[in-house]
């Protein structure tokens, strides 16, 4: 059981300045970058919700059993998750929907605004190339793990989304 307890590391922070108050492994931990995974359908939705307030509003998608390319083939629940619109595919963390978007969010112009939103936020990333519908849906979505960040640019994203006055 000891052993089990050494191997989870995280940091506490308080979320209304960034500060730091552990680290369970210090300094380095902060510095490990690791794959944004899911945690990328963050980035998508800050783009809807500055960018592309239409879709934020408005896209709906129905997350069923089968999907086609340039969609996964399934969701993550096999099941599906039915009709969706953004709040409800947040919070069911739907890969289908958030891949629904290739088509209607232009991959340029949301490089650009990732370029500029990772900048002026002081996070350190950069996307992935991208060759196909299928990457881009997926990149969107969260399953495209070439993408990854810091643990103490993780900190700062989480508090962009609270609203927190300072971040870093």
């Amino acid at each position: 059981s000891k052993c089990i307890e050494k191997s989870y590391q995280y940091v506490i922070y308080n979320i209304e300045n960034g500060n730091i108050i552990y680290s369970s492994s210090g300094q380095a931990f902060l510095s490990r970058r690791v794959p944004c995974g899911s945690l990328f359908k963050l980035f998508t939705v800050i783009y809807l919700a500055t960018e592309r307030r239409d879709l934020f509003f408005n896209h709906k998608f129905k997350c069923s059993m089968h999907n086609h390319l340039p969609l996964p083939e399934s969701c993550w629940d096999k099941k599906g998750h039915g009709e969706m619109i953004i709040l409800s595919a947040i919070y069911n963390s739907c890969n289908v929907f958030f891949a629904s978007l290739h088509d209607k969010i232009n991959r340029d112009d949301f490089r650009r605004w990732f370029n500029d939103f990772t900048k002026i936020n002081g996070i350190s990333m950069r996307l992935p190339g991208i060759k196909s519908e299928e990457e881009w849906g997926a990149l969107l979505a969260g399953l495209d793990f070439r993408t990854d960040i810091s643990v103490k640019d993780l900190i700062k994203l989480s508090m962009i989304i609270h609203g927190s006055e300072k971040s870093g």
